[in-house]
């Protein structure tokens, strides 16, 4: 194979791995939004949970409130967890295998 068409495949693969990463996903999301007067409330849940809540804290600068995604997650009880929390969305089956979200409540 080319070298130079193997340099340029690498770094085509790397820039798209790079652009998913949940944590730099949130950074960028996040990085020109100020939170207000009110409470920032945080609920992470899926695979990435933590390094998606982690980017948001770290963004923010501070969180008042959120779930305990570890625990949700050591129990593999989502649903309940966001059902008590009044943030239970159900959409139907979407056809995908797509499950990792973070929420911000701003107030």
């Amino acid at each position: 194979m080319n070298q130079a068409l193997r340099a340029d495949a690498d770094a085509i693969i790397s820039a798209s791995i790079e652009a998913v990463k949940p944590d730099e996903a949130v950074q960028r999301a996040l990085q020109s939004f100020r939170p207000g007067k009110g409470r920032t409330l945080l609920v992470s849940t899926g695979k990435a949970a933590w390094q998606m809540a982690y980017a948001a804290v770290r963004c923010l600068g501070k969180v008042d409130g959120g779930v305990d995604v570890f625990a949700v997650l050591q129990n593999n009880d989502a649903y309940h967890a966001l059902e008590t929390s009044g943030g239970l969305i159900i959409t139907g089956a979407t056809g995908t295998n797509v499950n990792d979200v973070a929420v911000l409540l701003i107030r």
